[in-house]
């Protein structure tokens, strides 16, 4: 059976990027965020306030709010990373994005970032800003492909809006499931998607690139590790008070 390893980068994307250490949220908390504390409080009970162990960000390591389709209410984007018993000496990233349906909180999208040892595929999440509102991207891995897959959020549910596809060994690229040219599929990539580690720093836990938005949730330098989990606490403190 073909194993398929779920990459999300380890980053999530800020408004916009300040000279220094940002470590403000996507969006502004505001009193109607408090109704996805109890979220927060149980998957921290679960899983772990952020930490550095091992030289890994584990426990819940992402907590943002972002206005998805710009109505003015937030949604709850959470991931955490754990140590797997599913895959020996692995850790697995998580991520989970709630939102307020019909006065009720739910999960609307879930799915597994990564399950590795190195941190490739641990790095985190991806958002796209454009004039509807924030597209949600995941990246996932097979043995011979890489799937690069966008969502946008109509308020009560996440739908796939495009896919590019493209062979690890270079004999497609495909968008949309058509077949492209590498020029063409690098071209439209670009436009959702940039490498992480190219652009890392330290003192940066957030990274922005045109419209692209990425927040590290762990980190190749300590120093970020340390201002991943205190960006992560900050936020928690906002919501849940």
């Amino acid at each position: 059976m073909k194993k398929v390893i779920s990459l999300l980068m380890s980053f999530v994307m800020l408004l916009s990027v300040t000279a220094g250490v940002d470590l403000s949220a996507y969006a502004a908390a505001n009193s109607s965020d408090k109704v996805y504390s109890k979220i927060i409080k149980n998957l921290i009970n679960k899983y772990g306030e952020p930490h550095i162990s091992e030289n890994i960000v584990l426990g819940v390591c992402c907590v943002e709010l972002i206005d998805f389709n710009k109505d003015g209410k937030n949604e709850l984007v959470v991931a955490y990373n754990y140590d797997s018993e599913e895959v020996e000496d692995r850790y697995a990233l998580n991520y989970k994005i709630y939102a307020v349906v019909n006065n009720k909180v739910k999960c609307v999208k879930k799915g597994l970032a990564g399950v590795s040892t190195g941190l490739d595929d641990r790095y985190g999440l991806f958002f796209i800003n454009t004039k509807s509102g924030v597209i949600f991207e995941t990246i996932n891995n097979s043995l011979d492909a890489l799937y690069y897959t966008t969502y946008s959020f109509n308020g009560s549910k996440f739908k796939k809006k495009d896919d590019y596809t493209h062979a690890l060994n270079g004999n497609y690229y495909m968008y949309n499931d058509q077949n492209i040219s590498k020029n063409t599929f690098n071209k439209a990539l670009n436009q959702i998607y940039f490498k992480p580690a190219k652009y890392e720093k330290k003192g940066k836990v957030v990274i922005k690139k045109k419209n692209i938005k990425f927040i590290f949730v762990d980190s190749k330098y300590k120093q970020n590790k340390i201002l991943v989990v205190k960006r992560v606490k900050n936020n928690i403190n906002r919501i849940v008070g």
